[in-house]
């Protein structure tokens, strides 16, 4: 790095690459985009251009409901659905569709901080499975759900816990809304 701290962009964008890669995270497709947003948020006023632009989505904290719903989720699904996790080609399948959306987004933390019990718990969650297509999947911004975990779980499982509202939140192309499913309301009310 320079004596002035100040690394030309691109080489910028190549270190943060390789930083992500050797603590196995995934490297958004938006990455160049992330970096040039947190460098204009944290400049003086008006040294950026294009400040008028959309904010790039973050994966805030959980909110209390967004655990209770997580918890619930895992809970059935260990309980109902005896913790059984979808075939690799149907977990591939869904996380080649979460994988180019744009609430795919990383995960906070660090591996050496916060961010291990979340990686321990979502090991456990896929048995220490993990795949290739797993390292272009973060967090979802409309439920907060870890993807790799999530592309995993039987659908069932996940919209017994799903409100309404929060469906109609997902894009169109979500797995979530293109697997042919019962009617919601029935898997949510435990008829199924």
């Amino acid at each position: 790095m320079p004596p002035s701290g100040n690394v030309p962009r691109d080489q910028c964008i190549e270190m943060v690459k390789d930083h992500l890669r050797a603590n196995n995270y995934a490297v958004p497709a938006n990455l160049a985009d992330v970096i040039d947003d947190f460098c204009c948020r944290n400049t003086t006023p008006g040294k950026c251009s294009g400040d008028d632009r959309p904010p790039v989505k973050k994966l805030g904290r959980l909110t209390f409901h967004q655990i209770i719903q997580g918890t619930k989720t895992l809970m059935d699904w260990k309980l109902k659905d005896g913790g059984k996790l979808v075939s690799d080609q149907e977990a591939e399948a869904r996380a080649a569709i979460c994988g180019d959306c744009k609430e795919n987004v990383p995960t906070a933390g660090c591996e050496g901080c916060k961010g291990r019990p979340y990686r321990e718990l979502v090991d456990r969650i896929v048995g220490g499975s993990r795949q290739s297509w797993d390292k272009k999947l973060g967090g979802c911004t409309i439920c907060g759900c870890s993807l790799v975990a999530k592309t995993r779980l039987p659908l069932e499982s996940i919209l017994r816990h799903t409100p309404e509202k929060q469906l109609e939140r997902f894009p169109d192309h979500c797995w979530i809304k293109v697997e042919e499913t019962p009617a919601i309301g029935d898997i949510q009310d435990g008829s199924r």
